[in-house]
């Protein structure tokens, strides 16, 4: 069985494999990926760039504004050399969603925007916000339903459908980190649209039940249009079971509207389900290999547990056929180290990470 983490030590998780502190939490995939907007391929764009995507993906996994990350001190040099945690990227000219201004149906005109995309190590972040000591939010985060209602020119309606919005949603929940399922087809008969458009709680929360979810997230958008320029301007209700939160908003598009929207909601669930991130001078960051199935899980943890140097040991994640641990010595790394040589059923792996211990599991025993 896992030890029971402690309030003095490293990632004091609130959920282990297999239980989150919402209802029915869905891994976030991408998490250590992000995208940004670049004027070109040159090299000062590309670490610039690099660098505002790994400060993205800080955020992300830490709750932290994107603001904070960039002016925090403990992360300066390593947002600096943010081409060392990348493990890919790639370029892209994303071509904008047509635009129309009112019931006009005016299309803006705007040119291709030349994006960065980068993926950076999970295991690099990770240990970067353990010596940081700054907090962590866990990948099982609460699904949102967005139900999104707009009223243009006095027209009002709900807008699962536009295509701009269905985008601004997607953006915002990418890069917040935020998983998100749109509602079935909306009828006056599953939701009356005044009902939405009034934040009847009682109502919507019973017309959510049409889907699974862990929180309902409804924005009422107007928009406005004054020299040819929209304006939006509403709302944001959060309805988790029993308990609500609302904000006004306002905006000068569609895609600043849902990105204030989903920052107002993560920066919600950041503070309730993130961990704090301690250290007492021995933890061990450790990563697994070739763990295929449940048993060879419980196998590794109950070997590293039954080690007389190891006092604790806690998973930090399991995806596909790795585990991430931290581990809480009663010695040394190089002492531990040694102690493993002794231990067939892990093998080391060459690791580029001094502060990193990465092993495979021997899942398969050799027959006697």
């Amino acid at each position: 069985m896992i030890a029971q983490i402690r309030f003095p030590i490293v990632f004091m998780l609130v959920f282990l494999l297999g239980f989150s502190t919402s209802a029915s939490a869905v891994v976030v995939k991408d998490l250590y990926a992000a995208e940004v907007s670049v004027s070109s391929r040159s090299q000062s764009d590309f670490k610039d760039g690099l660098k505002r995507a790994m400060a993205r993906v800080i955020a992300k996994v830490s709750g932290l504004p994107e603001s904070a990350v960039l002016s925090e001190p403990r992360l300066a040099v390593d947002l600096d050399q943010a081409s060392r945690w990348v493990v890919q990227y790639s370029y892209v000219a994303e071509k904008p969603v047509k635009r129309s201004v009112g019931n006009n149906d005016k299309s803006v005109a705007e040119e291709p925007q030349l994006q960065l995309k980068a993926r950076f190590s999970e295991v690099q972040v990770n240990s970067l916000l353990q010596r940081a000591q700054l907090k962590f939010w866990p990948a099982d985060r609460p699904e949102a339903l967005v139900i999104p209602v707009l009223s243009r020119q006095g027209s009002r309606d709900f807008a699962t459908a536009d295509p701009m919005v269905q985008k601004a949603i997607k953006d915002a929940a990418f890069q917040y980190g935020i998983p998100v399922v749109m509602p079935d087809e909306l009828t006056e008969t599953s939701l009356p649209l005044d009902e939405a458009w009034f934040w009847n709680v009682d109502i919507v929360r019973q017309a959510a039940t049409m889907q699974p979810h862990d929180a309902v997230l409804l924005a009422r958008i107007s928009e406005s249009v004054g020299d040819g320029n929209p304006f939006y301007r509403g709302g944001w209700l959060l309805i988790e079971g029993e308990n609500t939160t609302r904000i006004d908003m306002q905006a000068t598009s569609l895609e600043q509207f849902f990105d204030q929207g989903f920052r107002w909601a993560a920066g919600i669930w950041a503070r309730k389900y993130s961990v704090t991130l301690r250290s007492s001078g021995n933890e061990t960051l450790m990563v697994v290999q070739h763990v295929n199935t449940a048993a060879d899980y419980q196998a590794v943890i109950g070997f590293l547990e039954n080690l007389d140097v190891v006092k604790s040991v806690f998973l930090l994640q399991a995806k596909s056929t790795q585990l991430e641990l931290a581990l809480e010595l009663k010695t040394g790394v190089e002492q531990f180290q040694r102690l493993l040589t002794l231990q067939p059923d892990l093998q080391p792996l060459e690791s580029s990470d001094f502060n990193l211990l990465q092993y495979q599991w021997r899942a398969t025993k050799p027959s006697h």
